[in-house]
């Protein structure tokens, strides 16, 4: 009779171990795969020539789109998997997508420039401004009707410029220094390589008459 009764519990405590176990092993299994990461995106969205930020454009990826504040900055929540696909896009500007991989479950990607869209008859200035002959970078540069200002390498793009012999005028901050470049804009097309040199303090006086 004890043996019987031994032979139940036993039997009794299997069935129970045969319930119990996988629930709590389907359990946590569960609860690793609630916890998987979702992607985190951030950055700023400016102007391919003036490099201000560009307010209101929208970035779109894996379903969601968000819209940029004041100063241009963004975030995208929530994203599922990588690489991550974004588009960008904003009135008066074309539209660009670029494929991030998001390490760690976030990231930001610093300034993405919009470039703006080409209006008929117009042309585009590219170059390089300098100081005393060294790269400046955050130099303005005008004219032509347009507006510009250099990347850290010193480069610049002006774009829609007024077409036809124009005079454009690269300064530092505060306009402590100018330099000053004339160019022959192309109508729907883009000039290159133009060297706007400023110097290190404003410009010479202009050299008095000869005396006759």
């Amino acid at each position: 009779m004890l043996l019987s009764n031994v032979s139940r519990l036993t039997l009794g405590s299997a069935l129970l171990l045969a319930i119990v176990l996988p629930a709590l092993v389907t359990g946590c299994g569960g609860g690793g795969g609630g916890g998987s990461t979702t992607l985190i995106v951030s950055g700023k969205v400016v102007n391919a020539g003036t490099l201000n930020p560009v307010q209101g454009a929208l970035v779109s990826a894996q379903g969601q789109t968000v819209t940029t504040a004041g100063d241009g900055t963004f975030t995208l929540y929530n994203l599922a998997h990588n690489p991550v696909v974004i588009t960008f896009g904003a009135a008066a500007y074309q539209t660009l997508q670029q494929t991030i991989s998001v390490p760690g479950g976030g990231v930001n990607i610093g300034s993405v420039a919009l470039v703006p869209a080409h209006r008929a008859g117009t042309g585009n200035v590219t170059g390089t401004v300098t100081v005393n002959g060294l790269a400046a970078a955050g130099a303005s540069i005008t004219g032509a009707g347009a507006s510009a200002r250099s990347n850290a390498s010193g480069q610049f793009t002006l774009y829609n410029a007024t077409p036809g012999t124009q005079t454009l005028t690269g300064s530092t901050s505060g306009g402590a220094a100018v330099g000053f470049a004339q160019v022959v804009v192309p109508a729907d097309s883009t000039l290159s390589g133009v060297l706007l040199a400023i110097t290190s303090g404003p410009p010479p006086p202009p050299a008095p008459p000869p005396v006759i």
